[in-house]
C-alpha cells in the first residue's frame, strides 16, 4: 500500500471508529469485536506509516549505521 492510500485508509478508519464508538447504546459482542478489529487495523497502518517516514527511529538508526558501519 503506498503512502497516499495508507493515509486515506487511516482517515477512513478513524472516522469509522469514531462513529462506532459513539454508538454507546450498541452493546453486543459483535460491536465490541468490530471496534477491536478497527483499532487493530488502525494501529498497524499507523505503525507502517511511521516506519515509512524517513525520520522514523528505525530509518535514522539504519542511516547512522550506514555512516559508521559496524566495524567489519
Amino acid at each position: 500500500m503506498d503512502r497516499a492510500a495508507r493515509r486515506a485508509r487511516i482517515k477512513e478508519l478513524e472516522k469509522e471508529l469514531d462513529y462506532k464508538e459513539s454508538q454507546f447504546w450498541e452493546d453486543s459482542p459483535y460491536h465490541d469485536m468490530k471496534i477491536g478489529a478497527l483499532r487493530q487495523e488502525l494501529a498497524e497502518l499507523k505503525e507502517a506509516e511511521a516506519d515509512a517516514s524517513p525520520f522514523s527511529l528505525k530509518n535514522i538508526a539504519k542511516f547512522i549505521e550506514s555512516l559508521f558501519g559496524d566495524g567489519k
